[in-house]
């Protein structure tokens, strides 16, 4: 599984905008935008028409927007301390949750405050961006696990072509965004549409509703790898490339995708360039003169390094065998219906995980769900548990025996269903505008171990608390995706679930995987299938019962 999520909302950023203005190279493709991109077929060294070479002509800057964001609010401790005891209370037995609170109450009028003040004077003296930002890079790049790589899958919308013309469209389209970016022209990306309740954010001037997003993060999209070191690794960007890869019967090649003043090079050529290794012999590719493009990349490795290349692709063969996905397309509904009932359509996927963990193993799950604070400057994300106490409660209500309500059930699980969704709102409105606790405490904790290292003093007892370490240990780590092109969850821990899903308006779209071989995830969707159709008719009954 991925551990570098880094960028996943990015990729699906680029996506959006590069396929959805794509280039068109062949006669049987679509354009999104210009009916008559056959003129790039010249063999021109440069194309000077910019509507080829940008995505847009603004006439404001994007980092002019930027500078507008407002900074990710350092939480109250005492709010912190209050939410994260809420959100334990349901997953706690009571001697458990009375041992977590004198804890709590012990570390906010005591340790918590040395750490709180100390984190709001690295917050004031580091203004140009968000108290989270350092300490969520150290927590990717420390990470001494295998870093396997995701293959997100893209779905680029054209009609049956050749595998090479389909490849030349992407790489022209992410040579476009490249550029624009590059020169500063990218329109903002916004919130969608889902303005915050307390209005925190800078409006979107297209969408009203909307919150315009940080653009930080893509700065690194492009010529940047990540650099292995022995305890920690860093992130090297390396600006003025004018390549792309590819990868072709196990070998690497480099071909060229901008000439050498800074155009996109024709897209003939391109898929010339391409092509090339298909039809030269693997052998005779180094010897190609430059001007042509391509070269294939050549390693010299020593017998150690060719040990550890072995020794890797062992251990990815052992992952690989243990990981499984399952896919899960749910048609009886979608998010139209369950509007129209009044309900949060998250937070009717989230009872659902919930309602088919318990019947299938018997206790709740600690479920995690991801949601983004990227409305706030170098804002990235918040995570939250949606195992409340109203979830849990409806949890039980679906498993009782329908005679023990009699005519009542329907109106019973009805009103459940409306009181979890009011708190799942509650939750995500806190989390999208920095009100959450889980990443504050993340950083006191980071804070709390640095001062540990260097005044070899205690760390606190909350950290250390088994109620602390649910969130970093779940059931279920879960996510919302808004493109269908990126429907891929990657579980949080090795004997979790990872779940991501895309509500569209009349379906569920749901993609499950594992690393463990303890976790059936085809069981686990049929259970969860069966619980998302019990709640679609308990909101279906009650709504009948209005209509008549």
């Amino acid at each position: 599984m991925s551990r570098n999520s880094f960028y996943f909302g990015i990729f699906k950023k680029i996506t959006n905008w590069s396929l959805g203005r794509r280039a068109t190279i062949h006669k049987h493709f679509s354009c999104d935008c210009n009916p008559s991109w056959s003129r790039y077929l010249s063999t021109m060294s440069q194309v000077e028409d910019s509507s080829y070479h940008l995505l847009s002509m603004r006439n404001q800057k994007m980092s002019h927007l930027q500078e507008k964001l407002p900074r990710l609010p350092v939480p109250r401790l005492e709010d912190t301390i209050r939410r994260y005891l809420k959100a334990h209370r349901a997953l706690l037995d009571d001697d458990a949750y009375r041992r977590t609170e004198q804890i709590c109450r012990s570390f906010e009028h005591g340790e918590g405050q040395l750490l709180q003040n100390e984190l709001l004077a690295y917050d004031k003296e580091n203004q140009h961006t968000s108290y989270t930002t350092a300490f969520i890079e150290d927590s990717f790049l420390n990470r001494r696990e295998s870093l396997c790589i995701t293959n997100y899958g893209i779905n680029m919308g054209l009609t049956p072509g050749s595998q090479l013309v389909c490849a030349t469209n992407l790489v022209v389209s992410i040579a476009r965004f490249h550029r624009t970016l590059k020169a500063d022209l990218l329109t903002p990306a916004d919130s969608g549409g889902l303005a915050h309740r307390d209005g925190t954010g800078f409006v979107s001037g297209s969408r009203p509703k909307s919150f315009l997003m940080c653009m930080s993060q893509l700065n690194h999209l492009f010529g940047t790898s990540r650099i292995p070191h022995e305890s920690r690794d860093e992130l090297q960007t390396i600006l003025g490339t004018r390549h792309f890869v590819v990868l072709h019967k196990g070998y690497i090649y480099t071909c060229n995708v901008l000439d050498d003043l800074g155009y996109i090079l024709p897209a003939s050529t391109i898929m010339d360039i391409q092509n090339r290794p298909a039809v030269t012999h693997e052998n005779s590719v180094m010897y190609l003169e430059p001007s042509n493009g391509v070269q294939r990349l050549e390693f010299d490795l020593d017998s150690s390094l060719q040990t550890a290349v072995v020794t890797a692709k062992c251990n990815l063969q052992t992952i690989s065998a243990s990981t499984s996905f399952y896919h899960l397309e749910f048609q009886d509904y979608g998010s139209n219906f369950l509007k129209g009932c009044g309900v949060s359509p998250d937070s009717i996927v989230q009872l659902a995980l919930q309602l088919a963990f318990t019947r299938m193993y018997g206790h709740h799950a600690v479920i995690v769900e991801v949601c983004s604070t990227g409305t706030f400057l170098h804002g990235r994300t918040e995570r939250f548990i949606t195992a409340t106490t109203e979830a849990l409660e409806c949890c039980k209500a679906f498993g009782a025996d329908s005679r023990s309500h009699g005519s009542h059930r329907t109106t019973l699980l009805h009103k459940l269903i409306e009181a979890t969704s009011e708190q799942h709102k509650q939750l995500i409105s806190e989390a999208a505008t920095g009100k959450g606790f889980i990443q504050h405490l993340f950083v006191l904790h980071c804070l709390a171990m640095r001062r540990s290292q260097q005044h070899l003093t205690d760390i606190p007892e909350i950290f250390l608390d088994p109620a602390y370490q649910l969130e970093y240990h779940n059931d279920i780590f879960s996510t919302s995706v808004q493109n269908i092109q990126a429907t891929l969850g990657n579980p949080w821990v090795p004997e979790g679930i990872g779940f991501a899903y895309y509500m569209r308006e009349t379906s569920v779209l749901c993609c499950l995987s594992t690393v463990s071989t303890n976790r059936d995830l085809q069981a686990y969707s049929k259970t969860l299938e069966m619980s998302l159709k019990e709640i679609g008719d308990a909101l279906a009954g009650k709504h009948q019962k209005q209509m008549q």
